[in-house]
This record gives C-alpha cells, sequence and structure tokens, in this order.
C-alpha cells in the first residue's frame, strides 16, 4: 500500500513537473506559434475561408483608412439645421489575406465609418481603426495572433483558447477584460465621453475631432476601478438623468458564481461615481444570450431568453457556444434601479410560457395608471447562431408586467415583416415614445444583417404605421432614428443608414423623412463601406461638447 501511495505521490509530482515545463516551453514564441499553427491545421480552415460570407463581397474587410475625404450630395439636399456625426461601427479584420484561422463575423477589430455633416454643408468621410491595445499589438506583430470566437471549434478551438490565450494575453498585458476587439456599437455619454464597445469586454473611450475621425485613444472605462464584469455592447444613456445604465453577461463560471450570469450598473451624472452595480442570478444558473437590456424611470429590464450558454456545441459541427432551448421559456426580470443594496433577490421575473429570443428592444415604459412595465421588441420563435444561414426571423411584439400583481402578457404587433435592430429617438428611451422604427432583414441577400428598408410603428395605435423600401439595388445595415434639429415629439424624426447599392456598386449614406417615408438625401461616399453592425447620431451640440471636453484634458 505504501509502495502504491509513494508511486501514486511520484506520478503527481511528474505530471506537475511536466506541466510547469510545458507551460514554460510555450512561453517560447517560435514553439508557441508551430503548436498553434499545428492546431490551426486540424481545423480546416482553408475552405472554411473560401467561402465565408462574413469574408467576401461587400462584407469583405476595408483595407485601407482614410480621414476627412470629401463626400458629395448626388440627390436631395442635407436638411436645414442638420449637422453632426453618423457613425457606424463593425468587424474588420487588418490583413489583406485570408490567413489560417477560422473566422467568425464578430471576429473583425472594431473599424468606424464616419460622415461629417458640418454646418457649413461640408461632408467628410472617414474610417479608422478603433486603436484597441489588441489591435495595435496584432498590427505591430503584423499577423492574427489573439484567439478568435472562429476558431472555438472542436478540441483543438478548446486547447487554443484554454492555453495559448491565456500566455499571449499575458505576453502584451491584455486581461479578460480588456481583450475585446470594441466592434460592435459606440455611445456617447451626457458627460460627452465617447465610447467603442463589445459584447464581452470594458468600454473603450476615444477622442474624435472637429472633423469627424478619431485623432486618439483615452482607453478602457474602469469608472475609478470599480468595473470587474464585462459591459455589454447596449449601454444606454437616460436622457432625464444623464445616468450611463449598463449590463452584461458572462461565459466564465468563476466570475458568475461570483457575480451571478448578469451584471448591471448605474454611474450617477449627478455623483460623477458608480451608484449602483449587482449581479443577478437565473433560477437555474444558466447564462443566456443576454446581448441587450432595457430601462425605464425605476426599473432595469432583464432579458433571460432561450438560447443558452451550452459548452458541448464547441464538439459540433456548429460549432457554437450557445444553443436554442425549446424547453426553456422567455422570461423577463425587473431589477429596482435606484438601490444601492439591490441583488439577485430583488429582481422580480416574469415567466412568458414559451420559448422566444429577443435581441434588440425598441423601448420600455412605465404607465402613469398602475405602474405597468410595457416593452417593445423584436422578437422570434427560434435561433440559429449561425447567422450566415440566413433562416432567422424576428417580428415586433409587446410585453407587458406589472410588478404589483405579477401579471404578464406578450401580443404580437405585426409578424409579417422580418424586422431586428430597432430605434427610436435616443432622448425617449426609457420613457414612452409613440414612434419608433426597426430594420426589414432579408436573409436572401446574404444572411443576417442585412437589410431591404424599414417599418415604423405607433406604440400608442399598436401597428405597423409605414413601410419604406429601398430603391433597387439598395442593400443597407441598421438603419438609426436621430431627431430633427428643434423638435421634441417622437414622431419628428429621419431614419439614416448607410447603404450598397449593388448595381452601381457604389456605397452611399441615406436619409429619410420618419413622418412620410420620402428620401430626404443621397450622398455618395467615395470608398467602399462594408456591411457592419451599429450606428450612431451624434448631434452638432453633442460633438462640440465632446470637443470641449478633450481640449479641456489637454489644457490639464
Amino acid at each position: 500500500m505504501k509502495s502504491l501511495l509513494r508511486t501514486f505521490s511520484y506520478g503527481s509530482v511528474l505530471i506537475a513537473v511536466l506541466a510547469v515545463l510545458f507551460r514554460l516551453a510555450l512561453n517560447n514564441d517560435h514553439l508557441l506559434a508551430r503548436l498553434d499553427g499545428y492546431l490551426d491545421s486540424l481545423q480546416e480552415y482553408k475552405e472554411h475561408l473560401e467561402t465565408h460570407i462574413y469574408l467576401h463581397d461587400n462584407y469583405a474587410p476595408a483595407r485601407e483608412e482614410h480621414w476627412a475625404v470629401p463626400a458629395k450630395v448626388v440627390e436631395g439636399a442635407i436638411p436645414d439645421g442638420l449637422s453632426g456625426l453618423f457613425v457606424r461601427n463593425g468587424p474588420n479584420p487588418i490583413h489583406d489575406h485570408l490567413g489560417r484561422k477560422r473566422y467568425h463575423w464578430f471576429d473583425g477589430h472594431g473599424q468606424l465609418h464616419l460622415l461629417r455633416i458640418k454646418e457649413n454643408g461640408d461632408l467628410l468621410y472617414s474610417n479608422n481603426f478603433v486603436p484597441t491595445p489588441r489591435y495595435k499589438a496584432e498590427q505591430t506583430l503584423d499577423k492574427e495572433y489573439f484567439f478568435r470566437l472562429g476558431e472555438l471549434k472542436g478540441v483543438a478551438g478548446v486547447l487554443k483558447a484554454a492555453v495559448l490565450e491565456p500566455i499571449r494575453l499575458a505576453k502584451f498585458g491584455i486581461d479578460a477584460l480588456t481583450v475585446g476587439q470594441a466592434n460592435t456599437h459606440t455611445i456617447m455619454t451626457k458627460q460627452h465621453r465617447f465610447y467603442a464597445v463589445h459584447e464581452a469586454s470594458l468600454p473603450f473611450e476615444i477622442v474624435l475631432n472637429k472633423d469627424g475621425y478619431i485623432s486618439a485613444a483615452v482607453g478602457y472605462e474602469t469608472f475609478n476601478n470599480t468595473l470587474n464584469y464585462p459591459v455589454s455592447a447596449h449601454p444606454k444613456v437616460d436622457h432625464e438623468t444623464g445616468n450611463f445604465l449598463f449590463h452584461s453577461y458572462s461565459v466564465d463560471p468563476k466570475m458568475t458564481k461570483k457575480d451571478g450570469n448578469f451584471k448591471f450598473g448605474e454611474y450617477s451624472a449627478e455623483t460623477g461615481r458608480v451608484e449602483s452595480y449587482f449581479g443577478v442570478k437565473t433560477k437555474d444558473g444558466h447564462t443566456s444570450f443576454g446581448h441587450d437590456m432595457m430601462f425605464t424611470k425605476s426599473w432595469f429590464v432583464i432579458l433571460d431568453n432561450s438560447v443558452h450558454l451550452d459548452p458541448s456545441q464547441v464538439f459540433k459541427e456548429t460549432g457554437n457556444v450557445f444553443d436554442w432551448k425549446e424547453d426553456q421559456n422567455l422570461r423577463l426580470g425587473l431589477a429596482p434601479r435606484h438601490g444601492a443594496n439591490t441583488t439577485s433577490d430583488d429582481v422580480l421575473w416574469f415567466d412568458f410560457g414559451e420559448p422566444h429570443i429577443m435581441i434588440h428592444p425598441l423601448n420600455s415604459w412605465e404607465e402613469e395608471d398602475d405602474g405597468t412595465v410595457v416593452m417593445w421588441s423584436s422578437c422570434g420563435n427560434y435561433f440559429d447562431m449561425n447567422i450566415d444561414k440566413g433562416v432567422n426571423k424576428f417580428y415586433m411584439a409587446e410585453f407587458r408586467m406589472n410588478p404589483k400583481t405579477g401579471e404578464n402578457s406578450m401580443q404580437i404587433i405585426d409578424d409579417r415583416y422580418n424586422v431586428e435592430f430597432p430605434r427610436i429617438r435616443l432622448d425617449h428611451i426609457g420613457r414612452f415614445g409613440r414612434f419608433g422604427a426597426a430594420t426589414i432583414m432579408e436573409p436572401k441577400l446574404g444572411g443576417d444583417g442585412l437589410f431591404k428598408g424599414f417599418a415604423i410603428y405607433d406604440m400608442s395605435e399598436k401597428k405597423t404605421s409605414r413601410v419604406v423600401l429601398y430603391r433597387e439595388g439598395d442593400v443597407g445595415g441598421e438603419a438609426v432614428v436621430l431627431a430633427k434639429p428643434g423638435t421634441t415629439e417622437s414622431h419628428e424624426f429621419y431614419v439614416a443608414s448607410f447603404v450598397r447599392n449593388t448595381i452601381e456598386d457604389k456605397s452611399f449614406f441615406v436619409l429619410y423623412d420618419g413622418e412620410n417615408g420620402e428620401q430626404v438625401v443621397r450622398v455618395e461616399i467615395p470608398y467602399r463601406v462594408p456591411y457592419g453592425f451599429h450606428c450612431e447620431w451624434l448631434d452638432e451640440k453633442q460633438l462640440r461638447g465632446h470637443l470641449e471636453l478633450h481640449e479641456n484634458r489637454n489644457m490639464n
């Protein structure tokens, strides 16, 4: 027995020593690259890259950056008083070649495409990489270096993520909260700070100049080292209080065990601090694809949908970490906003009795008579994370939750149109606004992410009030709602987007009147704008405040 124990003890020591030697060996860059290359070869990357729709045609990355290149109006005119900056974020790999690593559309570095509309009528186009530490490292190395979502497939993908990636991150002083590509969305706070945001990292603060392009990077936001959890791509600004609201979910079991499957926070404009920051645990400990959230005057609205984390999917043909769960109902949670000691136990949960997926809600508010929380959102009855298949369908629906009685209901508003990326005027988020818009998806054009027009919804009459289809050949991305200058009502808005005309093979910025659906102006962009993710509009007042903020910073 003693001999057996001695043998076992020696074996344990030997394994530990070999593990240490293996880790030390991997710190050799040459050996690390050889092992990574071998794992690449096991992942059948060549055909995957050659046929990947998100790497070809107008999904293909923009290879060069440009700064303040004149654009021209080809139809209509810029409306009087409209000036500011239209911003579109999206993933953009650096290199001209396809490389050796499997790819997912979410993997590219953040690149902003910007159209500056100046007060004197000048139109200037720029496209700039978001200069994150990850981008700078790969730019310096001139190769694909860090782990990508597309590589998370099979045993080879697991080895890359668990063994190789921690070593690489350590070499560049990057951690799990600062490894993101900042490639999904942008947001300007009431304090005029401008962030590029990503699904699972901290917000990355950047500086814009008067002509609308990126002039500097401030770095990742921690709010005085308060943030210890990722921040999703959809933080919100409460335009009544000026507060900055944010949330995320995590796939890290250590993080979810400590803080919960979700975490929500609110930065106070009044105190300049994060006054509320709390974790939320789901009933069975699952992590759902909670990409977005909403808020009202009193509540955070939590989206616990029917797409859950399932690591076993990595070893299947799909290669995804999230999967549709037919036996898991959609649940929405209401968490109190204004409590410094809010916990998961304070969340009110509402089960809607069936599985559903919602990725981007339109708006939410509280009704004055009884406090019922109402939320409008694009919603689907199924979701395939392989978005290149183009099989996902969403319709507009209304959800109602009464915090006092626990009653809840769901009503389909219109299932004729496959709509996603819904938007409302920014100054109406979190309170009732009668009108909003959502982009009409056309998967036949090439996967999820391409759109042929937009629908406008009347949330008072509970109906689709107007459908606008782009002209022949135009294929658009997300369409953003922007307030008409000097107006306050929800119906007083324009709808703007970048489109690619497949007949002319040119890119355009288009602006439509939300009240009558007519095109107002069409601007030809001097370079190709690839399809991407989310867009935003910064009006002249916001941009001027941003410039003044950084001028004062430089003076200090």
